[in-house]
């Protein structure tokens, strides 16, 4: 292992970076998914595109710039530019040795906007990723602080549909046909409308919640979540997607 290190630094000074790095900036860099990771997504290794971050540059390996150490929670990390980017917007308060997961895969929790001008996030299940889509089940929430809002996923009305929502499962056979969903471009995280994935959740009698770590990550975003009825307007900007059952 060491020798393979040793050779991909040696060939990593041949080169020259055009994007500038430098000691002290934060970065999302690729981090290999674990096998149970992969397991957990019925996907290969290789189908899967996991970013980690944020982390720091704490020192150039290379002297045209093109290979640093990165610290990330309490683990360093020997990154090529290749497998880094800059990190964009706030930097997120992140509890030591959490790592962020911006992978984003089918069953992920994410927050998402509407439109890329938007300064309301919305908690979303990703239901399929089918190559330039990506579809989302939307849930919703009446709560006005994040660290204690319960949100609960939505249905359309059988009797009104695209128009009224329902919070409970309809009683029919068809029932997952009324899901509230929509469908987004498939981009990563940061360069399309979902800002975070992989949200941390647990369930309660009442609803769904985020968790601790996901919310400091969120409140330190420029952004905040949709309150239905107050930010949300039933159904807002959304594209109910689906024909009616």
């Amino acid at each position: 292992m060491q020798q393979k290190v040793q050779t991909a630094l040696r060939l990593n000074s041949r080169g020259n970076s055009k994007i500038k790095y430098a000691v002290g900036d934060a970065v999302a860099f690729y981090l290999p998914p674990t096998q149970a990771q992969a397991q957990s997504r019925s996907r290969k290794h290789k189908h899967l595109l996991q970013w980690a971050g944020p982390g720091h540059i704490i020192k150039a390996l290379s002297k045209n710039g093109t290979t640093f150490r990165i610290r990330c929670g309490n683990t360093n990390y020997e990154r090529h530019v290749l497998n880094m980017r800059k990190w964009k917007g706030a930097t997120p308060t992140v509890p030591r040795g959490i790592i962020r997961d911006d992978s984003i895969g089918v069953g992920a929790m994410v927050a998402v906007l509407d439109l890329d001008t938007d300064k309301h996030f919305h908690i979303a299940k990703v239901m399929a990723i089918k190559g330039t889509t990506t579809t989302l089940w939307y849930a919703a929430t009446k709560g006005k602080v994040l660290k204690t809002a319960v949100w609960k996923f939505m249905y359309n009305s059988p009797s009104n549909w695209g128009q009224g929502f329902t919070y409970a499962k309809p009683n029919l056979l068809n029932s997952d046909d009324f899901r509230f969903t929509g469908d987004i471009p498939t981009r990563n995280v940061g360069e399309g409308l979902i800002i975070e994935a992989n949200l941390q959740t647990h369930n309660t009698q009442t609803g769904l919640r985020v968790g601790s770590v996901s919310v400091a990550s969120l409140n330190a975003t420029q952004y905040k979540h949709h309150v239905i009825d107050r930010t949300w307007k039933f159904p807002g900007n959304h594209a109910v997607t689906g024909i009616r059952p």
